[in-house]
């Protein structure tokens, strides 16, 4: 389960624009976010409703409703995290993005 609760490396509660850190395993704040560390931007909203939906039982999760930078970032962000659990970019990945840019 990914850390949505604030910086997964010094546990402080981020607010604003903050990364995610795949290989971290969650939010990293602005002072944790090194050099090297591979980010995926997120708003604090999109965090917050993540964080929302982890708490949420599964037949629950239709009343959350989400804007299309939510909808932008967390597929970002759930790509890349399967990118690098897999070690490689699965099929589907790539056929969801040539669907987007249609």
């Amino acid at each position: 389960m990914p850390y949505l609760e604030g910086c997964v490396i010094c546990k402080r509660e981020t607010t604003g624009r903050m990364g995610f850190a795949t290989e971290k395993g969650g939010l990293v704040c602005r002072e944790c976010a090194v050099e090297g560390l591979k980010i995926t931007e997120l708003s604090a909203g999109t965090a917050r409703t993540l964080l929302m939906a982890t708490r949420l039982p599964m037949e629950k999760l239709h009343v959350l409703t989400t804007g299309e930078v939510f909808k932008k970032e967390a597929r970002k962000m759930l790509t890349e995290c399967i990118k690098y659990h897999l070690g490689k970019t699965p099929r589907c990945a790539r056929f969801i993005e040539m669907m987007d840019a249609i």
